[in-house]
């Protein structure tokens, strides 16, 4: 007599499948989880390096060369850090200089170099380093 349904053997092994093909795609998505990751940390760094570019064009030219090295420090999102928001929130750092653009052979009356160094105390392999020419134009100009 045949009854409607499945028998136990036929769950288990429809288990095990299933177990066997579940467990088969965990690496897959542990190499998709640090992909998105690293994607994430690269958005963020290079937000940051725009805000640390736009801080230096808004001052103007002739206040950006004599501005010395500023460091910052930045939450997980890539958001400016106050003065007194604790280290413990610092996921992001910031250190930006000027540099004169002597190795490329131009007067640095009418070009500078900006360098921003991007990195992570919590992710010690977290470090790029951002360079940007700034050069003098319009109202700047004597």
């Amino acid at each position: 007599m045949r009854k409607n349904g499945f028998s136990l053997i036929e769950v288990v092994i429809a288990l095990g499948v299933t177990t066997v093909a579940l467990v088969g795609t965990l690496p897959v998505m542990q190499i998709g989880l640090a992909s998105y990751r690293d994607a994430m940390n690269d958005t963020i760094v290079a937000t940051i390096d725009q805000q640390v570019l736009s801080q230096y064009l808004l001052a103007g030219f002739e206040n950006i060369k004599d501005l010395p090295p500023q460091t910052k420090r930045y939450d997980e999102r890539g958001l400016l850090l106050g003065a007194n928001d604790g280290e413990e929130k610092t996921i992001y750092q910031s250190v930006s200089r000027i540099l004169p653009p002597a190795d490329l052979g131009l007067s640095s009356d009418d070009l500078v170099k900006l360098e921003v160094k991007v990195s992570s105390p919590t992710q010690p392999e977290l470090q790029n380093t951002f360079t940007s020419l700034i050069a003098r134009h319009g109202k700047d100009t004597p």
